[in-house]
């Protein structure tokens, strides 16, 4: 074998070793990259779902939860109970699993200068035993 022929073969498996290294980093690289945006899309949705996440709990005199309860639990008669609210189905079961009312406030006025309007919510589940229901709001006229 010549020099010349030895000192393109060690060349060519330095920058062979150096490509193959180049790429197990970029493959670290990228899979770094594909984590941290998974995290970060989770902390997004998380602080999202905080921003907008909320209880009531309210004490009637002079009604029993066994009264109040059908109130509450149809889902798109909220306007029944709540007068400043229209709701109607929007896609769906009334009062099932997964159905979609649509609502919009009556003479609202803006919140931090920005009116909200209306609402899409999705009924995420409903125990008429313990009278808990809870939605996820999946979209509004919040710009």
């Amino acid at each position: 074998m010549k020099i010349a022929d030895l000192k393109s073969a060690v060349i060519s498996n330095h920058w062979i070793s150096q490509i193959r290294s180049n790429q197990r980093k970029s493959k670290e690289v990228d899979r770094f990259l594909f984590q941290h945006k998974r995290n970060r899309k989770a902390e997004e949705m998380q602080q999202q779902q905080d921003m907008y996440e909320g209880k009531m709990k309210a004490t009637i005199k002079e009604a029993t939860a066994d009264q109040v309860w059908p109130l509450i639990a149809d889902f798109c008669g909220i306007h029944r109970w709540m007068p400043s609210v229209d709701a109607r189905l929007d896609g769906g079961v009334a009062g099932v699993v997964g159905c979609i009312r649509y609502s919009t406030l009556k003479n609202l006025s803006p919140v931090n200068g920005e009116s909200i309007g209306w609402e899409r919510e999705r009924l995420t589940s409903i125990d008429h035993a313990s009278r808990k229901l809870s939605y996820v709001v999946v979209d509004n006229g919040r710009r």
